[in-house]
């Protein structure tokens, strides 16, 4: 055991052995947990690899990408959304599919993608209605360490939540309201123990920051608020507030123009 410490189980030797594939065989319910059918088959191939030159299936995968970019290009009005449609692993996959389907015919499989050439892909299976709340988990070790949230209407994102957290507070949280693909107000909130340490909020029209407020907290009280008025990312004036026990101390107006 000592010889073998550390070593990378490579080769020959460390691989697992399959058994052969038979059509109709149902495996026992030793093996598999899940219901079985016996009159189902559980295996379908899909591929077999002796019957096309390797030479015939890449000049048939260029022709497949060829018109997927056409049809990209043509859905999406650009050249770009072409090159994104033929470089989808799912267009190679739908090709492969459908050679398969013809009997490995490159004259009848691109005859049928002339009909389809791209898939429908996974961000296209979504109706409206699924997409009005769509929730992303991202976790490490059983805990969540963000969350994204999108409310959408008519394919366009209406607002944005965004949580990261650790130990299962949240730290920063991070909400996004546009209108038009253009960011119109952003909230983020800095927290620590439970309590709000910093509040950014931009309100922003034409991808230009209107207006800035930034809140600085300490025990549930706000320590320092800061407004910036701005115009084509140039500050026109400045608004700083530093309060004790919710009562104003000090307050500084700047006016700038130019830098």
């Amino acid at each position: 055991m000592g010889s073998t410490q550390g070593e990378i189980r490579v080769g020959p030797s460390h691989q697992a052995r399959l058994p052969e594939y038979r059509p109709g065989m149902v495996l026992s319910t030793e093996v598999c947990d899940l219901p079985l059918d016996a009159d189902k088959e559980q295996e379908d191939l899909r591929w077999l690899p002796a019957k096309t030159l390797d030479v015939d299936l890449l000049m048939y995968l260029r022709a497949a990408r060829s018109m997927a970019a056409f049809a990209g290009m043509c859905d999406g009005g650009s050249p770009d959304d072409g090159c994104v449609a033929a470089s989808r692993d799912d267009t190679t996959i739908n090709a492969l599919d459908v050679l398969h389907d013809c009997g490995y015919d490159h004259g009848k499989a691109l005859q049928a993608l002339v009909k389809c050439p791209v898939p429908r892909g996974m961000d296209k299976k979504w109706s409206e209605e699924e997409t009005v709340g769509c929730p992303f988990l991202f976790t490490s070790g059983g805990e969540v360490e963000a969350g994204l949230v999108l409310f959408t209407s008519g394919g366009e994102v209406e607002a944005c939540l965004v949580l990261f957290t650790s130990g299962g507070e949240v730290e920063a949280c991070l909400v996004l309201f546009t209108n038009g693909s253009e960011v119109e107000a952003c909230l983020a909130l800095f927290t620590s123990g439970g309590e709000v340490g910093a509040c950014l909020v931009l309100f922003a029209s034409g991808r230009e920051v209107g207006a800035c407020l930034v809140l600085s907290t300490s025990g549930g009280e706000v320590g320092a608020c800061l407004v910036l008025f701005a115009s084509g990312w140039v500050v026109e004036a400045g608004l700083v507030l530093f309060t004790s026990g919710r009562e104003v101390e000090a307050g500084l107006v700047l006016f700038a123009s130019g830098g």
